[in-house]
Order: structure tokens, then C-alpha cells, then sequence
């Protein structure tokens, strides 16, 4: 396993009225203490990354994992050697989980545990798929494909 912290205090994204200049200056910062704080050799995929902010205050859980989104594309791109700034995110062979801790007063950090998994069966996110039911005088019924 990897452990990485990093001494970084996490924003509410969706509650900031930053100016936009001030907002890509703050994720531009994210990315490049994740790239300094990164092992020389990163794991590879199949893995599990957690993503745990330590902080005095929680956040709700949408919030926390929008405040990771700027970490979480930098750490993809890492993971997967990307260093065009792609969207790789989305790979199933990396799950994502995240998590908070409360810290004392004034204490903000983040940590990112990677654990390599061996054989690793990717699950996609639930999306179902719909067919249409034949059997139906109605063209426009539909059924879920099993």
C-alpha cells in the first residue's frame, strides 16, 4: 500500500463565490502538490485509492468528493501515465472511495492511500439498459435487459 499526505486544506467547492482566475489558480496548486508529493513510482493499475480529508469540520458527502475533483483527475493521470492532462478518471480499473477525519483546531490535511489489487474484476457503475419488449402491442414499452 501507498500512503501519501499532503498538507493541503480542501475547499466547498459548490458553495465558493470565488472569481474564476482565483478558482483555477487553487486547483492548478492541487494538482502540482499531487504531482510533488507522489512516490517516483507510482502503482499501477488494477487499484483502490481512498481519499481522506482531515479537517476540524466535516463535509456532506457531495461536497467532499467535488473538493477531491482537481486531486482526483491528477491522480489518474498519474496512475495511468497520462501527462497530457486527459480525462482518464473514468477508468474502472481505478475505484475512487473517499472519506473524512476530524483533526484538532485549525489542522487541514489530506491523504491518499493506493492498494494494489491483484485480480480485479472492474465493476461498471450501475447504468441499465433498456431493450424494447417485442411481445408488447406498444412499441414505446420498454424493459430492463437482464
Amino acid at each position: 500500500m501507498t500512503l501519501i499526505t499532503i498538507p493541503i486544506r480542501l475547499k466547498n467547492e459548490a458553495n465558493s463565490n470565488k472569481h474564476w482566475s482565483k478558482k483555477v489558480k487553487d486547483h492548478q496548486t492541487q494538482k502540482m502538490l499531487v504531482r510533488a508529493f507522489m512516490p517516483s513510482k507510482p502503482p499501477s493499475p488494477p487499484c483502490i485509492v481512498l481519499l481522506t480529508r482531515h479537517a476540524p469540520r466535516p463535509f456532506d458527502s457531495d461536497n467532499l468528493q467535488m473538493a477531491f475533483k482537481w486531486i482526483r483527475d491528477e491522480l489518474a493521470g498519474i496512475l495511468l501515465h497520462h501527462a497530457d492532462g486527459s480525462r482518464v478518471d473514468n477508468d474502472y480499473r481505478i475505484q475512487w472511495h473517499y472519506a473524512q477525519k476530524k483533526t484538532i483546531d485549525k489542522e487541514y490535511f489530506i491523504t491518499i492511500e493506493i492498494e494494489p489489487v491483484p485480480s480485479f474484476q472492474p465493476v461498471a457503475p450501475f447504468c441499465p439498459v433498456y431493450t424494447l419488449d417485442s411481445s408488447k402491442p406498444s412499441n414505446d414499452q420498454f424493459l430492463l435487459a437482464e
